[in-house]
């Protein structure tokens, strides 16, 4: 993280940089680009991975609408959400779109399509993420192919409750009037457990990786709930500079290498 940038309301700033490797700017257009007129972006995953999602589609269609640019990017075009937060929510909308797979559908998914997925942060201990979730996906999704896209894969984010669990959710809700808790590096990589897992089964399957935690783990200031009162450590404000926009240019990059 370089120290120039957004300032966020308890007064740091950041620019996330990237280490060893050169990266285009996030920019709509060329994001528009790398996508293309034949391929269709699909994101599954929590509540975190719709801001994203929204971060990008209001990009996207602020860009559109200032440049005229004709593109469908509303309810199913070019970019398209689906809510995932467990095995059992991937596995019904995997149903849902295997029917409209196999039955031929107008905008079914198609091999050049590429698949964006998280589940991380609802799962509060290793035992039921690895053998609930990361079983499950490894058998239907990566030992198998439960649908034709391209997938990538996007670590799960860094929270930060205040407590012992090193920023994490407790399982329980607990009060935070002085905000967000930052915690050190040491301390957020002892309990990092659910992309240490995650990551080692994509890498075994050569499945691309979004590398979000490092970018969060120091990001306390830009949750939600970083000013105290609502205590909101998981959810991240939408701040120019911010981990969206960092997440949108990898994913960027990604799409123009597929390309």
């Amino acid at each position: 993280m370089d120290p120039t940038g957004t300032p966020t309301e308890n007064g740091r700033s950041r620019k996330f940089v990237p280490e060893s490797c050169s990266l285009a700017p996030f920019s709509p257009g060329a994001y528009l680009d790398a996508i293309g007129p034949n391929r269709n972006v699909y994101i599954f995953g929590d509540s975190i991975t719709q801001q994203q999602k929204s971060s990008l589609s209001c990009e996207l269609e602020r860009h559109i609408n200032s440049t005229g640019r004709s593109w469908n990017l509303i309810n199913g075009g070019r970019i398209t959400f689906y809510r995932v937060s467990t095995t059992q929510d991937l596995e019904k909308q995997l149903q849902k779109l295997t029917v409209g797979i196999k039955g031929g559908l107008p905008g079914a998914m198609l091999a050049s399509d590429v698949c964006i997925f998280n589940v991380g942060v609802h799962y509060n201990d290793l035992p039921s993420y690895k053998n609930e979730f990361l079983n499950y996906f490894e058998r239907n999704c990566l030992k198998s192919t439960c649908l034709p896209c391209r997938m990538v894969w996007r670590e799960s984010t860094h929270q930060h409750f205040p407590g012992k669990q090193g920023g994490n959710f407790a399982g329980k809700d607990k009060p935070c009037p002085k905000g967000c808790a930052r915690f050190s590096e040491k301390q957020v990589t002892k309990h990092n457990w659910r992309n240490i897992h995650a990551n080692a089964l994509m890498e075994q399957y050569g499945v691309p990786i979004i590398r979000a935690w490092h970018m969060s783990s120091m990001s306390d200031d830009m949750h939600v709930g970083a000013g105290g009162g609502r205590c909101d450590c998981t959810h991240f404000c939408n701040y120019r500079l911010g981990l969206f926009e960092a997440w949108h240019t990898v994913f960027q990059n990604f799409l123009a290498a597929f390309s």
